[in-house]
């Protein structure tokens, strides 16, 4: 259930009809403050609500969400610890953007190691999936086809899974059942499918790639 944070809304917004009609006051960045809502939630009330709403602040352990009303976008904000930022602003705009990174589809079926360096010809990498908020929000969004490369490889030691383009141990995870099972020792490289679950599958075979990169 979504419920507004008296504590947060009180003093800065006039009352209106329900929960998408708050009417801020305008010396205020924020255009709604919302508690209990799941990431990709707040990002999704952003989004429907372009070009009011430029970007979200969120904060997990309280599932605070923070509407940043268009009228400062161009102020300088900072993060602060236990909170994360996220706007649809300065983004290609083919790429897109969650939580700072943005994130494109390639159609084009190819080796995970050929995927790899057509990621990094747009200054991007094969996509490293961090947290289900994030591994949710690209199936529901960018899901191209049955199966997408991701960045998870096993490639230079069996059984430890890491990431193509920061070497960082995959700690986050979303196996279906039974995988990784390196059926018949050659599966190396991991993907995604339409429910969200990841697979180990021969790297050479071609399939459909996900590219992310920093946002600007």
């Amino acid at each position: 259930m979504i419920r507004i944070s008296l504590e947060c809304t009180a003093n800065i917004y006039k009352p209106g009809s329900g929960l998408g009609d708050l009417l801020p006051i305008q010396e205020y960045p924020f255009i709604s403050e919302l508690e209990g809502v799941e990431l990709t939630l707040c990002v999704m009330l952003c989004t429907v609500r372009k070009p009011g709403c430029v970007g979200v602040f969120y904060q997990k352990e309280r599932g605070c969400c923070k509407l940043i009303n268009s009228q400062n976008e161009t102020l300088e904000y900072e993060t602060q610890t236990g909170w994360v930022f996220w706007t649809h602003l300065k983004y290609d705009s083919e790429w897109l953007p969650l939580l700072n990174h943005c994130y494109f589809v390639n159609h084009t079926k190819m080796s995970w190691n050929d995927a790899q360096f057509q990621c990094k010809r747009h200054g991007a990498y094969i996509t490293e999936i961090g947290s289900k908020y994030e591994n949710a929000w690209i199936k529901e969004k960018l899901f191209p086809s049955s199966v997408a490369w991701i960045g998870a490889n096993d490639l230079h030691l069996e059984g430890k899974f890491i990431w193509g383009e920061s070497n960082n141990s995959v700690i986050f995870s979303s196996w279906a059942d039974g995988e990784p099972n390196n059926d018949r020792g050659i599966e190396d490289c991991a993907d995604i499918d339409q429910t969200g679950n990841w697979n180990d599958l021969p790297c050479e075979l071609k399939l459909a790639f996900l590219c992310e990169k920093n946002g600007k």
